[in-house]
């Protein structure tokens, strides 16, 4: 039976294997399971070459395939190299992105909901309109990212660097800015009242227009 990661994706990425490891090497490919990890069990004619990790299916993957739309629902991509990879409106909830490498990836409209990222690197990537509701990015990294119309609700951004990035209109309520680095972030017509920002570098941010929390208001 084919994973789900595999079926239900917009550009099926399973022909992209086939195609892919058949093109360059002849080689055909099988899936499996072994304690809840996917595993493409690789061969040449009759003879088995070694195994591959889903982390090492996508890191090939992405270098040569769009892996937009992909369906990665809970897997398990801890250190995972992504960088410059297209996954945009990828289906990402649940997922364990611990210390992944996400630089300059593009995640535009994707589900990162509950998505564990503790200290991923998301520099300069696009999270244009993405959904990290309730997502743990707790010293993360998300400089100079693009984050606008996005929903952060509930996410853990504590000690996460957030320079240059830009927020606008972006759903913080209940997120957990506590000393996160703001410096020169765009917030600008982005509501905060439901946001801590205690501890926060707010030092050169754009907040025209947002709505700061009642105990940043003057009396």
């Amino acid at each position: 039976v084919m994973p789900d990661f595999l079926r239900r994706v917009k550009r099926p990425v399973s022909q992209a294997i086939e195609i892919f490891f058949y093109n360059c090497w002849k080689i055909y490919g099988s899936f499996y399971q072994i304690n809840n990890q996917l595993i493409l069990n690789l061969f040449k004619g009759d003879k088995e070459i070694f195994t591959l990790s889903i982390k090492s299916i996508l890191e090939i993957l992405c270098k040569n395939v769009p892996l937009d739309g992909i369906e990665l629902r809970e897997v398990d991509l801890r250190g995972v190299n992504l960088r410059k990879a297209n996954l945009r409106e990828a289906n990402l909830s649940g997922a364990d992105l611990v210390k992944a490498d996400l630089l300059k990836a593009d995640l535009g409209g994707a589900n990162v909901e509950g998505g564990n990222l503790k200290k991923a690197n998301l520099s300069r990537g696009n999270l244009l309109k993405a959904d990290l509701g309730g997502a743990n990015l707790r010293e993360a990294n998300l400089n100079e990212t693009n984050l606008r119309g996005g929903n952060l609700k509930g996410a853990d951004l504590s000690e996460t660097n957030l320079f240059g990035a830009d927020l606008r209109g972006v759903n913080l309520r209940g997120a957990n800015l506590n000393r996160a680095n703001l410096f020169r972030a765009d917030l600008s017509e982005t509501d905060l009242s439901e946001t801590n920002l205690l501890g926060a570098d707010l030092r050169g941010a754009n907040l025209n227009r947002a709505i700061l929390p009642s105990y940043m208001i003057p009396k």
